[in-house]
């Protein structure tokens, strides 16, 4: 199949476009004139945030399969439908786990029901972050709009919902799991982590596995007018996360466990956890994980240690930690030493 992919450089957008050709599907690439020197996609020149002003280019390249990866708004999924509309081109968008009222719970700090399903409510207010000053970014109305389309008839519509997806390349490399990573190259033996903090669990997705699931659903009669969660199958603790990363770099990690606010964590009184069912991409088109955990890890880990400038944001002191970490415990063993009160009466 021709794929044309809207974006196609970045992170996961490079990714999708790397298995797309290794699946033997012709890949075009639309932006502005980017393309990656190691391989050999065509380039159709343009500006993805004004996609009708280049709608004859678009559809003369005759694509079978679209990917927009970076519509974040109502006007980017009107404009994918007024450019392929009426065409039999498969439009598929990404869309992401922030789109959830779940997700936003999250960061307010608030409980809710896991595990977080497809039809599970969305994000109660509109444009949700704006407070970043993404003041049109809303992937609700973004794939309102494609599904509104899909049901009328005008396109062919699949979204995805992606998690935290993690991976060499990743501009948020250092905010997944940069700290642990940093610690484990390093080999510092001190972990700090918050009481809370290393038991929460999120649902993550190593980028080639992303990018494979959604080269898996080009063509598949299936998907058309479906959203899906896409990650991992199975979850696992922060520590968890830090145990699996030390054991890649052959370390062994001391974990020092503190309460939250000497850490500065806020709205950390209790574990927040974000976890997303994945079962139904996988039930309904029989996709599996090319890349298992322990190969996602180590693949993870050695592009830090080759690249660390990833990690330049990643601040920390080691002396500072050992001196918090110390003083927490003599004061838990002071504590403990504190004899007893006297009974009432003695």
């Amino acid at each position: 199949m021709k794929v044309l992919i809207i974006g196609g450089t970045g992170f996961i957008s490079g990714q999708i476009a790397e298995k797309a050709a290794a699946a033997g599907h012709e890949v075009v690439l639309f932006n502005r004139g980017l393309r990656n020197p190691h391989a050999p996609y065509d380039v159709i020149n343009g500006d993805a945030q004004n996609l009708p002003a280049f709608k004859k280019d678009l559809l003369d390249a005759k694509p079978d399969v679209v990917v927009n990866c970076i519509a974040y708004s109502e006007k980017h999924a009107q404009d994918l439908v007024s450019v392929f509309e009426g065409t039999k081109t498969q439009v598929i968008a990404l869309s992401s786990a922030d789109s959830y009222e779940a997700f936003q719970r999250l960061n307010r700090g608030e409980e809710s029901d896991q595990p977080v399903r497809e039809n599970a409510e969305t994000a109660k207010e509109k444009h949700y972050l704006k407070f970043m000053g993404l003041a049109d970014y809303d992937k609700n109305l973004m794939t309102q709009v494609l599904m509104d389309a899909h049901k009328q008839g005008k396109i062919e519509a699949t979204v995805f919902r992606l998690p935290m997806v993690y991976g060499p390349g990743d501009h948020q490399y250092a905010h997944r799991h940069g700290n642990v990573i940093k610690h484990a190259i390093d080999k510092n033996p001190d972990l700090l982590m918050a009481a809370t903090e290393q038991s929460q669990m999120f649902t993550y997705g190593y980028v080639e596995n992303v990018a494979a699931a959604i080269v898996h659903s080009f063509g598949l009669a299936q998907t058309k007018g479906e959203i899906y969660n896409l990650g991992e199958e199975d979850v696992r603790t922060q520590r968890r996360w830090a145990e699996l990363y030390a054991e890649q770099a052959g370390h062994t990690f001391r974990f020092r466990i503190l309460p939250p606010e000497m850490l500065g964590s806020v709205n950390d009184e209790s574990p927040r956890n974000f976890i997303m069912d994945t079962s139904k991409f996988r039930t309904e088109t029989g996709f599996r994980d090319p890349v298992d955990l322990k190969e996602a890890i180590k693949r993870t880990y050695d592009w830090a240690v080759s690249h660390p400038e990833a990690l330049k944001d990643v601040r920390v002191s080691y002396d500072s930690e050992k001196a918090l970490a110390d003083a927490y415990d003599s004061h838990m063993q002071s504590l403990l030493r504190r004899p007893e009160p006297p009974a009432p009466g003695q």
